[in-house]
């Protein structure tokens, strides 16, 4: 996490004790920045019905 530089997420629906839950990710862009090796990326966990209940985006560095 000391990489981590931004991340949000949106809770999309309840998640109930029982219920099981599956995070799945992306990187969706690689770049630099201010000398700094950067990607970006989506998030999400889905219920055991495939319902997406938490959604979000990150931007980390990556270690030289």
């Amino acid at each position: 996490t000391q990489n981590l530089r931004k991340f949000r997420v949106r809770f999309a629906t309840r998640v109930w004790p029982g219920d099981t839950v599956t995070c799945q990710g992306k990187v969706t862009k690689k770049y630099e920045a201010d000398g700094k090796r950067l990607i970006e990326g989506e998030v999400q966990a889905l219920n055991q019905k495939g319902e997406v209940a938490i959604h979000g985006s990150f931007v980390a560095e990556i270690a030289a």
